[in-house]
This record gives structure tokens, sequence and C-alpha cells, in this order.
């Protein structure tokens, strides 16, 4: 035979006797399984595996003998809580925590049931919260969101053209909505103090605003950046807000008295567009509430405008960016 023949017929042997070896490995010992995923976040590494991701409760199943498939159960969809152990619950087992009834609860020990601890009547200005009766008020500081006790708005510069269009004097206003199954009474509030100095508070407002409804606060021309009031006075004599005098004009037998910053100004817009002022409002309530500013309130052909969702001083920062916009056709 030759000997290429033979080197052949060697390589073949070889490759059937590899091939047979691999055929006769012990039968009693199984080659591994792909348990698969089932999702793209969880592996059945062990048929006790089990997770919560997003709500969603993960456990295993056998398939046949040796394989094993992945069983989901979203709680979230169930309005249920995800517990890694028990699966989907009314709550964790012998967790302490906030019924739905809002009481201060403990879980049963299958978690299926609350066991009421303590009630936190709202009517008393109580709610729960993290097991705990507390102010309501307490939970808008911990929670930080735009829902909040506590709110400062300011009436900011709107145009006013030399031909007589004047947004900046449209009526200003901050709107409330109170989403709470109690009343809660909102207060309004200014400083008629200088700035730095000690604060002397005046009440403007103090209204009752209804569960689930909502309160238009029409508030008084107070641009803040100094600008003129316009509130209307009597003569000289008169008082007006701080920084300003009140100046009259037309006839004598009938004139027509403002507070401005001087008489060389027409009142509009005549503030320094960026200062240090005491100018803003304060709204606070003893529920928490969500606040709009809307400058103007109601003018839908007006070409200067601003609506703004107002963040309570609970959810504010240090380090914001300002964004502005050249001036361009008043002033």
């Amino acid at each position: 035979m030759p000997s290429r023949t033979r080197l052949l017929m060697s390589f073949a042997l070889a490759a059937l006797s590899a091939t047979l070896g691999a055929c006769n490995k012990d039968p009693e010992i199984p080659a591994p399984v792909d348990g698969g995923t089932g999702t793209d976040e969880f592996i059945c590494e062990t048929r006790d595996s089990k997770a919560c991701i997003g709500g969603v409760h993960h456990r295993c199943e056998p398939i046949g003998e040796v394989g094993l498939k992945v069983v989901t159960e979203d709680c979230d969809l169930e309005n249920l809580l995800c517990v890694v152990e028990g699966g989907c619950l009314v709550c964790s087992p012998k967790g302490q925590g906030c019924d739905p009834d809002g009481n201060v609860a403990t879980c049963n020990d299958d978690g299926s049931a609350w066991i009421v601890d303590k009630e936190c009547p709202p009517e008393d200005g109580l709610v729960c919260h993290k097991g705990r009766c507390v102010d309501p008020c307490e939970v808008a500081d911990d929670l930080r969101s735009y829902v909040g006790c506590e709110f400062f708005t300011a009436d900011l510069d709107n145009a006013s053209l030399d031909s007589g269009a004047d947004a900046s004097a449209q009526q200003y206003a901050v709107v409330v909505s109170n989403p709470n199954p109690v009343a809660a009474e909102v207060v309004v509030e200014i400083n008629e103090g200088a700035p730095g100095a000690a604060p002397k508070v005046k009440e403007l407002m103090r209204v009752q605003v209804g569960p689930g409804d909502l309160e238009v606060f029409e508030l008084p021309r107070r641009e803040v950046d100094g600008s003129s009031s316009n509130e209307q006075c009597l003569g000289p004599e008169d008082t007006c807000p701080v920084g300003e005098q009140c100046f009259c004009s037309g006839p004598m037998d009938n004139p027509f008295c403002t507070c401005r910053l001087s008489m060389a100004t027409d009142g509009k817009n005549d503030g320094t567009h960026s200062a240090l002022t005491a100018q803003a409002f304060r709204v606070t309530s003893n529920w928490p509430i969500v606040a709009y500013q809307f400058n103007p309130l109601e003018n839908v052909g007006v070409f200067s405008n601003d609506a703004s969702l107002l963040l309570p001083t609970s959810a504010l920062g240090t380090a914001y960016t300002v964004v502005s916009w050249p001036q361009t056709i008043a002033n």
C-alpha cells in the first residue's frame, strides 16, 4: 500500500476513534443543559432561583428531567408587592408600614393582609408615612416633589409698548390645586419690609380649598424688579409701597393719582430689571398642594406672557441654570 494511502487511513481511523469515544461517555452523567433566561434579566441558575425585577416576580420550574424555565408574575399589574421568597403579596410578612386606608399597620405572617396598629385621621391633620402618623407637610418635605406646603412666586417682567399696549399691567395670578381628601387652608402673604431688614409680613388672602378642587388667587401688581406698582392713591400724602410716592396728573379738581418710583416715569417697567427686592409672594398651606403662576392670567391675544409650575421650598436645591432671552420689541 502506498505510504500516502496509509497516512490517510491513519487519519480516518483516528477520527473514528475520537467519535466513538465521545459516544461512549458514561450515560449516567448528562451533558450541561442551558436553563434559558426567559427574560433578558433573569437566569435560572438553579431550580430555587428567585428574584423581583421591576415589580415582576421571577422563579424557576423544571422542564423534563434536567431543564429549567422562567415563570413570571407581574405584581405591579395586580397592585401587589413583589417579595422574593413569597411572590406577589399584599405586604412583606411581619413588616410595618401603612395600609391602603392610611393606617399604621403590621403585615401578618404570610403577607396576605395588614393588621391595623393605629389610625391616622386626615381630619386631625395626620397621614401615615413610613409606618408613622405624621403631619402631611412632613411627607412633602421628605418626598421633595412639586407637591408641597410652601411656595414663593414672583410677578416677572412682561413687555410694555410705547403704543400703549402694556402686557406688564395684565392680571397676575397664582392657581393652586388640592389633591388631598380634605380641605386645605391656603394663605398668601407679602413682605412690606425692605430687603435684608426685619420682615413686615402682611396677609393678603386666606382661602379654604376643597378636596380635589382648585382656587385662583388674583394678586396685585408687584413686579419683582421693583417697577412701580401703579396702585391708585388719593394724593401726595397717601401711603404707597416702600420706595414709591403718590403722583397725580389730570385736572386739579379730579386728578388721577398712582404710586410710582418717580414723577419722571410712567410706571411701566421702570424698575432695574435685575434687582434684589422683597417683592415675592409667599403661598403656604396646611396640606400639600400644587401651585402654578400665570402672568397674565387671561389674555389670549397677549404678546408677552408666562406660565410656570412652581416648586415648593421643600424641593429646592442650591444650583440652577437660568435661561434668558434678548430684549426685542418692547421695554
